[in-house]
Parts: structure tokens; sequence; C-alpha cells
């Protein structure tokens, strides 16, 4: 048998011949030609910008140099876009997200995301970082509600947050009530008991609110207070917000104030008032604490409990959060994801607790539902962590920015006090929420 020898082009025999001096010499990547046989050539750097709420760039930023540190040609610079109002904040994230001008990942309340999403305003996480099963193991189940749009998933929570109910013990106490209330009736019972009032003066002025409840202008949080009830009820926001649940919901809680008294419009703002003893319970976020806290006379007094139930066998709780999004505006969504899911690991939000729990009395909620359960000996967070499998959301959470939404509820609250037929006020509120 003879074997022919192989013949080559002398182009190819030389560049072959060649290689081994190359490679002891040079770095392929910087010559041209090498780099085209091998795949290389210039490496891409990526840059990131990132925009956030309440966390300065001193806690944030060292988590993102880690990912830096481990992806050299990925540059994030975090902007703390606080001193910015939400409303002011939410109008800047949409018009850069439809316009096409960067940041790459922001920060955004829950309810924004299915705006977002449906107006073409965000990429879509990649199923090479998260597959949307993945969501449903790791963090609470209103996530999936808000995040998942047109069966993609468009978000990733960096928090949880969610209504509790804060109360004074001490008014208890006095009143002889021993446990907070579990139920709405349980807790109009308690309101009007803890109520009190001035019977000398004409008027019967109220000395000390019950509970704050039944109005709109001095409450911070009554469009989650009205969303939890309407949840509570069944209430699907908007389409059945005239629905005779919605109306009977409504009607519950501006009684607090026309038939109850309970509370009324001489009263400073809610969280004001329970922290200098003029109010026994507030409905809030748990991040309302850390003013409160402070800001107490004596926050040994401050007691946290679950909110009510309107059906105690079927339990429906409220969240307000914020979730990361990487907006159209990003040239670099893939990177961008990456380093949202590297956010969100639990060994980061580990890290960020730490951190913020330094410069606050305790830090926020994991988002992550394992660590989050973790918090159970936190008598302030407890309650919201105990709540969050089966809380809901909406466009009318207070303090998320959704000022046209907020108003139009505010004035619907206000026309139901004012006597103006309840079934006529939510029909015209369904319509501005449907815008």
């Amino acid at each position: 048998m003879t074997i022919k020898p192989v013949t080559y082009k002398s182009g190819t025999f030389a560049l072959l011949l060649s290689f081994p001096l190359l490679l002891t010499g040079c770095n392929p990547s910087s010559l041209p030609l090498v780099g085209r046989f091998f795949g290389g050539g210039a490496v891409k750097e990526v840059s990131i910008n990132v925009w956030g709420l309440w966390e300065s760039e001193s806690t944030l930023q060292p988590v993102l140099n880690k990912y830096m540190a481990a992806h050299p040609t990925v540059k994030i610079h975090y902007e703390d876009r606080s001193i910015m109002p939400l409303v002011d904040y939410k109008e800047r994230v949409f018009t850069r997200a439809f316009e096409g001008i960067k940041p790459d990942i922001v920060l955004v309340h829950s309810s924004w995301v299915p705006r977002l999403a449906q107006g073409g305003g965000a990429w879509a996480v990649p199923s090479n970082v998260f597959e949307k099963s993945y969501i449903d193991n790791n963090f609470f189940p209103v996530v999936r509600e808000t995040s998942i749009v047109g069966g993609n998933l468009y978000s990733l929570p960096s928090t949880y947050d969610g209504l509790v109910l804060v109360y004074n013990k001490k008014h208890f106490e006095e009143v002889g009530i021993s446990k907070p209330p579990a139920d709405w009736e349980e807790f109009r019972r308690d309101a009007i008991s803890l109520t009190v009032r001035n019977d000398t003066h004409e008027k019967k002025v109220i000395v000390r609110a019950g509970a704050a409840m039944g109005l709109a202008d001095n409450i911070d949080h009554f469009g989650d207070v009205l969303g939890l009830m309407w949840a509570q009820a069944g209430v699907g926001l908007p389409d059945a917000v005239a629905s005779t649940q919605a109306i009977d919901a409504l009607t519950f809680y501006t009684n607090f104030a026309k038939e109850d008294g309970v509370w009324d419009a001489t009263m400073p703002e809610s969280l004001l008032a329970f922290a200098s003893g003029k109010v026994s319970m507030v409905l809030v976020p748990t991040w309302r604490l850390y003013e409160l806290l402070p800001n107490m006379p004596d926050a040994s007094v401050i007691g946290t409990a679950p909110v009510p139930q309107a059906l105690t066998d079927n339990p429906v709780s409220w969240a307000s959060y914020w979730t990361w999004v990487v907006p159209k505006s990003s040239p670099n969504p893939n990177e961008s994801w990456d380093v949202v899911k590297f956010l969100v690991d639990p060994e980061q939000q580990t890290v960020l607790f730490s951190g913020t729990s330094k410069l606050r009395q305790f830090g926020i909620i994991y988002s992550d539902v394992s660590l989050a359960q973790n918090l159970s000996t936190n008598a302030y967070l407890k309650p919201a962590v105990e709540t969050a499998s089966y809380a809901k959301t909406w466009e009318i959470a207070g303090r998320a920015g959704n000022r046209r939404q907020i108003d139009a509820l505010k004035a619907t609250v206000n026309d139901v006090l004012a006597g103006k037929d309840a079934k006529e006020s939510l029909t015209n509120l369904k319509t501005e929420l449907s815008k």
C-alpha cells in the first residue's frame, strides 16, 4: 500500500508553520488573521448603567464590584435616584424606556411592570438567564402575577414588602384588648373602643382615634387598604371596581369616618398621628416603620400583626414591592439580565440585607422565599412574611408613583363621603383606571 504525500497550498502551509512562533510570542486575539481563525477578535467591553432607589452607592456598589471582578469586561455604574419624587422618577423611567435612551437596569414598582411590558418598553428575561418556573420556587406567588406578561417574564424582585397592622400596645392595654384583631368586624369594634373623644366639646372632638380609616386625604396608604379590601372581596381591578362587592367594601371603609367616627379630617396624616399617640391602629407597609421607630417617644409600644381578614379561612393580604427591569433602552439586555440575576441571588441578597441593617433598624424583606422565612424572629417583619404567600397587588398601592390612579381613587372616596352615589362614583373610577 502506497501512502500519497499530502500537499498544501503554500499560503496555508506557511500559516500553519508560523503558529508555534505566534503562540509563544504573541496574544492571538491581538492579531486579526489569527483572531479570525480562532473566533477571537477584540474583546467587547460592556457598560451598564443601573438606576435604583433608597440604596446609596456605598451599599450597592460593593455588590456590583463583586460582579465586575468576576466579569472584567463589564463595567457597572449605579445611580441612586431617590432625590427625585416618585412620580417624576416613574415618568423618567417610562420616557427613557420608550425613547431608547439608557439606563440598562431600573428599579420599578411591581405595578409598573405590566404597562412597561405591554407597551414594548422592557426586555423579557432570556430563558438562558432564568426559566419562568424559577420564580415559582424562589419568589412569592404575587411575583408571578405581576412579572409574567403575555407568557414572558419581565422582572425579578429586588425585595418584598406588604401591608401590616401596626398598633399601640399601651392603648390596647388601657381598654382591655388582649390581642390584635384578626378580622374586619373585630377591627371595627376595637377601633370604636379605642377612640377617645372630648365629650365636653359640642362637636365631641376626637382626642385619640381608634384607627386611621375611612378617609383619603390624611391617610397615606388608603389605596393599599382599599386594594386589600377589594382583593379580599374578590374584586378584580379595574374591571369589577363598580361591582356590588366593590361598593360594599368601599362603604365599609368610609363608614369608619361617616358612621363610627373613629377618624376625621381634623387628624394629622396617619403616620404622624400614630407617632404622636393620636391614633391606635394604622395599616402600612413595613418600610414605614423606619420612620416610626426613631420618632416614637417610646418605641416599645409598637406592635405589628397580620392585616385583618374578610374570611379567615380564605386569607388575602396586600403586597407593595420593587423589582428590577431591563428597559428597551438598554442595548445590552443579555448582559443586563445577567447582572440582575446576580443581584437577586440569595448570597447577594444576604449581603445587601446586612449592609442596609447597619444603616436602618433592620433590612428590607428578602424577595427570595427561603431567606424571607428566616425573618420570622423579627417582630416588625414577621406579619408581612407570614402573609406574603397569599398577597395581591395593583396600581392603587400607595407611595408607588401612580399619581393618576391614586388621585382618581381619592376623588372617588371624597365623592362618596360627600353623599354621591357609590355606584356612579366607582363607574367613573373604572373609566379612569382602565386608561
